[in-house]
């Protein structure tokens, strides 16, 4: 992790984190049983990939292959 993060900064990474999975997991339980499935699809990689993405960035980690 960059020690340029400060604590304020660290508590809103979690939160964006935790508001991403929550949407993954809201969208994985209705899916298929309400609203669209593949609008649910899309939400779920969006949010999985904004988490992975903010996770390399906080461990100083290489894009994705192909991002």
């Amino acid at each position: 992790m960059s020690e340029k993060e400060t604590i304020a900064q660290l508590t809103q990474v979690a939160e964006d984190i935790a508001e991403s999975m929550t949407k993954v997991a809201t969208n994985i339980a209705l899916l298929g049983i309400e609203g669209n499935a593949d609008e649910q699809m899309k939400i779920i990689t969006e949010e999985n990939n904004k988490v992975l993405n903010r996770i390399r960035t906080l461990y100083n980690l290489p894009p994705a292959p192909g991002g």
